[in-house]
């Protein structure tokens, strides 16, 4: 597993049109609220290459918000999107969006 910073580049994980780069397989919370803004860690597999890693959620967001990476989690249906959004207080987290709809696909992964 790879720990701390993500180490996918975008341009390595095989982002073309309809490929996504990474999905979200588990999340681990930071307190005992299970909201998509608690989260603090999450595991990840990636499509190109099959390695499982680890990242902060800090590093997510920079990876998704500026570096062009993509990710999504698969909830047996279908693959939901993770994007970037920003919480009253201004604090950047990752959450699901599908179908115009935000979602809380991140909430229900398995914890770690």
């Amino acid at each position: 597993m790879i720990y701390g910073k993500l180490h996918v580049e975008p341009s390595k994980a095989g982002f073309r049109e309809g490929s996504m780069g990474i999905r979200i397989t588990h999340v681990r919370f930071g307190g005992t609220n299970r909201t998509e803004g608690e989260i603090i860690r999450y595991r990840w597999v990636s499509d190109q290459t099959g390695k499982a890693g680890e990242s902060d959620m800090s590093a997510l967001v920079e990876w998704i918000d500026f570096r062009g990476g993509e990710a999504y989690v698969d909830n047996g249906i279908a693959r939901v999107r993770v994007r970037v959004v920003k919480s009253r207080a201004g604090r950047p987290h990752l959450r699901t969006y599908a179908d115009g709809l935000w979602t809380n696909d991140l909430v229900d992964l398995d914890t770690y």
